[in-house]
């Protein structure tokens, strides 16, 4: 147990923690023997003993050329016992030498709470909240080399933007449409969609004949307007020690925006009830709702706005914006530009309200490839593997249909029963992944495959399946599988991805 946890210290020395580069990657240098001027001793590790190691400090070695390095910790945490401890009493404390003076048990402070939660990175309901730690993800450098979700694209260490591969694009996609849903389909009052919006103007100028035609429209406030693709080329922020942050903020991106227009006596009231939709929006889909915030509303001269953020092992990073524009941001249009928002006829003009919230898609499909990068622990064999738990709605591939070679010859009718299956369930909007030509010996194997592609269910068929139509339902939340009938198998993922 010490050389497991003390490999996992020494490990975190060797490492700089990128949250986009493989956290297996271990130094295969000779960095302990020359560090600590160890001998070379000839110690060699068994598998079983990998084994253990690999379960007490919970780090995957992924290949033998990291074996060495474990050999060398060993070592080094071996040469204790080259230290002489004759007539060297036992420790008990640091402070055994020193007079430890008791007080009177009575209670001479308290009422601090604010005051202690302040050293806390993230607090929900007054407690702290230890966000578990980030699997990163491993980015390839190399640009022939294959990416299933997203990497970045680089000029001079400035991440210009992303590439998407087949699952970053349907994941993309996914983020887009529930974006869609939340902020036009599922709204109460009516929204209207543009797909431009000049950002060179001033906000006023860049939506006024925008405003003009939704109100043409509906007559009366509230409404909403939605600009769901917007390029924009960010300003390069400036230099930051954290290597990560730069992931979090490419140069070009698509943004998605949302302006509400209302009466004027609504509009503090909806700001805060969006604030609290958008945090919701966001915690919907995490695997760690807790690690998303609101932060503290400012103020200026015009508006009011907070930050979504969520927290990582660096910090806190921003994720959309709310800002709430009050009556004053019309005070310095033109009169004539006035006249067209104005509410009132009267001598005291009454202007509406605008609440927008934005988000940077590219960014949001980043953070929630990050924050879904987790390990798990096999069953079988007791070791860590990674599991990407993107959300079911938001999952590339809501099913995937396998076969288990363990249990059957080669058998065309099966394939081809897969195959049916599969068309039945794309037919009902279902995206589904149905390999033909399965590999994996060991139908975990296959499990793992699919939690890394974050598929939420498999469907496993047998040679039984053929005979009493019966076949088992792994979920990759549980990792149990239930046991159904093929026809019922469409209409039970329908109601699995519509109540989640």
């Amino acid at each position: 147990m010490l050389c497991g946890l003390f490999y996992k210290r020494i490990l975190k020395k060797q490492l700089i923690f990128n949250p986009v580069k493989s956290f297996g990657l271990i130094s295969s240098s000779n960095s302990f023997r020359s560090m600590y001027n160890l001998s070379n001793k000839d110690i060699k590790l068994d598998t079983e003993t990998v084994k253990l190691l690999e379960k007490l400090s919970l780090i995957n070695f992924e290949t033998d050329k990291y074996i060495p390095t474990v050999e060398e910790a060993i070592n080094f945490v071996d040469s204790i016992n080259s230290v002489n401890t004759d007539n060297v009493e036992p420790l008990i404390s640091l402070l055994e030498n020193e007079n430890l003076k008791l007080r009177d048990d009575v209670v001479n402070d308290g009422n601090c709470l604010n005051d202690i939660l302040k050293n806390a990175a993230l607090v929900e309901e007054s407690y702290f909240i230890a966000p578990p730690g980030n699997i990163p993800i491993n980015f390839n450098s190399n640009e022939n080399e294959n990416y299933l979700y997203m990497k970045p694209v680089f000029s001079d260490s400035v991440v210009l933007h992303f590439k998407y591969g087949p699952l970053g694009e349907l994941l993309r996609s996914n983020i887009y449409n529930e974006w869609i849903i939340s902020n036009v389909t599922c709204r109460n009052m009516n929204v209207f969609s543009y797909s431009d919006l000049n950002h060179d103007k001033e906000l006023i100028k860049g939506i006024q004949q925008h405003y003009l035609e939704g109100k043409s429209i509906v007559g009366d406030l509230p409404f909403s307007i939605v600009y769901p693709r917007i390029s924009v080329v960010q300003d390069e922020d400036e230099k930051t020690e954290v290597e990560e942050i730069k992931y979090f903020r490419p140069r070009n991106g698509s943004i998605m925006k949302c302006l509400t227009f209302t009466n004027f006596d609504d509009g503090s009231k909806f700001f805060h009830f969006w604030l609290r939709q958008r945090k919701m929006w966001w915690r919907k889909f995490s695997a760690n709702p807790t690690k998303f915030s609101l932060t503290d509303i400012k103020k200026t001269e015009d508006m009011e706005f907070a930050n979504i953020q969520i927290s990582f092992p660096w910090g806190a990073e921003s994720i959309e914006i709310i800002k709430y524009f009050s009556e004053k941001i019309f005070e310095n249009i033109p009169k004539e530009d006035q006249q067209l928002w104005s509410l009132s006829k009267g001598k005291k003009k009454k202007f509406p309200c605008i609440i927008e919230s934005e988000i940077n898609l590219d960014t949001t499909t980043f953070v929630f490839i990050c924050e879904a990068f987790v390990e798990d622990i096999r069953l079988d064999t007791e070791l860590p593997y990674q599991v990407m738990k993107l959300h079911r709605k938001l999952a590339p591939y809501k099913i995937a249909v396998i076969i288990d070679t363990k249990k059957y010859k080669k058998n065309d009718d099966l394939i081809h029963l897969g195959e049916y299956i599969t068309l039945n369930l794309k037919k009902s909007g279902i995206s589904t992944l149905f390999l033909r030509n399965n590999s994996f010996q060991i139908i975990n194997d296959a499990f793992q495959y699919y939690d890394l592609l974050s598929v939420p269910f498999v469907a496993v068929l047998d040679e039984s399946t053929l005979t009493d139509g019966i076949f088992g339902l792994r979920s990759r939340e549980t990792t149990l599988q239930e046991r159904l009938h093929i026809s019922q198998l469409t209409e039970y993922m329908a109601k699995l991805l519509k109540n989640y």
